[in-house]
């Protein structure tokens, strides 16, 4: 017999305001309460899970969403959430092999999150607000199989993935991915239409700048390249890069998106 079901319910909606304001040991505390008061608790599992995540204690959150695909085998997010704990860790195959999954589960008109969601959240619909936060999305796991692709090598790959994403949804990051799978190919006007791109999304994106200034040195045009290289500069002073944390969060399109850190350059 659990204890009071309403010491759950409150517990889990208590920890989530702790995630969703970043108070990590806070919350991983209290989806640790949720998780003694009932074992087999999926949402105090799965969110324990997302704590350890952003707690950068990848090991851990791979044990937690192993377990849950275990018991819940159709749920898509579990499998995203398990790509980018993989992703993380550089383990790119186990990584790719759950993104695709996930893909292959997401349905177009379910919100991913509804299964770990306090009831309450779910009767007051106020899953949707939070869903627009942090749901992956089928464009942002396509720039992640891009990501993948390129480290590996695998350039026609990494650039199909990319204009997957982009038909899908136009993300700055997918853009500025697309620059640098299009310079390892030698494709110089996408790589510029696509740096170019990524700014027109997001202004305040140091790295694209960068990379144009990199590009039209090469190219010859230098009042071009100074006038990018002072953007940069001057965008990096700002500290307004969502590529240059460790761990950032990048605002596209209403989306708040966990990025891993700064991306190589291609010099």
């Amino acid at each position: 017999m659990l204890e009071d079901p309403d010491s759950i319910e409150a517990r889990l909606s208590l920890g989530l305001a702790y995630f969703f304001h970043d108070i990590l040991e806070e919350a991983n505390l209290i989806f640790r309460q949720v998780i003694k008061l009932d074992l087999e608790s999926k949402e105090g599992n799965y969110w324990l899970g997302r704590t350890y995540q952003l707690q950068k204690k990848y090991e851990k959150s791979i044990a937690i969403f192993q377990e849950l695909i275990r018991r819940f085998p159709n749920y898509s997010d579990i499998y995203t959430q398990l790509g980018l704990s993989y992703f993380q860790l550089h383990q790119y195959k186990k990584a790719e092999e759950a993104f695709l999954r996930s893909v292959h589960l997401i349905k177009p008109t379910e919100n991913p999150l509804q299964h770990f969601l306090p009831l309450s959240h779910v009767k007051n619909e106020s899953w949707d607000r939070i869903g627009n936060i942090t749901a992956i999305s089928k464009a942002e796991i396509s720039y992640y199989l891009s990501r993948i692709s390129l480290e590996q090598g695998l350039l026609d790959k990494a650039e199909k993935y990319c204009l997957r994403s982009i038909q899908i949804q136009p993300l700055a990051q997918t853009h500025f991915q697309l620059g640098l799978v299009s310079i390892r190919k030698k494709k110089w006007e996408i790589a510029e239409e696509a740096f170019v791109s990524a700014i027109q999304i997001y202004p305040s994106l140091p790295y694209a700048h960068y990379q144009l200034a990199l590009l039209y040195f090469k190219q010859g045009k230098e009042a071009e390249a100074e006038t990018e290289m002072k953007t940069f500069l001057q965008r990096k002073k700002d500290e307004t890069d969502p590529f240059s944390h460790q761990r950032a969060i990048l605002v596209t399109n209403g989306t708040l998106y966990l990025s891993e850190g700064e991306p190589n350059s291609w010099t």
